[in-house]
């Protein structure tokens, strides 16, 4: 499941949404993560909170999970209609202690929420929609 952290440093959930330099991109599986891509920000070379916005939910394309320091009211119905779950910090957290969050939340059984969103992206097979009778 893929992750999105939004940062000043790399190292830390320490950003606001629509103002962070970087989004850190991670897969996170029951028995770890791993460190897929830094996606960077030019905060001068953008017009409006619209366009940065914008550019930040682009780059969440395939993450489940997106943790920020804050996010505004608008910002998040972005997010959501993108089908990613915004989760905000109190205070700056380090990555590691984020993503062994998500990690031990995986291992232990999903909550019924994010289950939910995990079965709907997973292939589905012959096994998991039988055929109907008569189709």
């Amino acid at each position: 499941m893929k992750v999105a952290l939004a940062s000043e440093t790399l190292t830390a959930v320490d950003a606001h949404f629509a103002k962070a330099a970087n989004l850190a991109i991670y897969d996170v599986t029951p028995a770890g993560w791993t460190f897929v891509t830094a996606i960077p920000f030019d905060q001068a070379n953008t017009a409006t909170d619209v366009d940065r916005v914008a550019a930040r939910i682009a780059a969440l394309d395939g993450c489940v999970l997106l943790f920020v320091k804050g996010i505004g009211g608008p910002a998040a119905a972005r997010v959501v209609k993108a089908r990613v779950h915004p989760i905000a910090v109190q205070q700056d957290t380090a990555a590691d202690a984020v993503l062994e969050r998500v990690r031990g939340m995986l291992a232990d059984g999903p909550p019924p929420w994010l289950a939910k969103r995990l079965t709907a992206d997973a292939p589905q097979t012959a096994a998991t929609n039988p055929p109907v009778a008569g189709a």
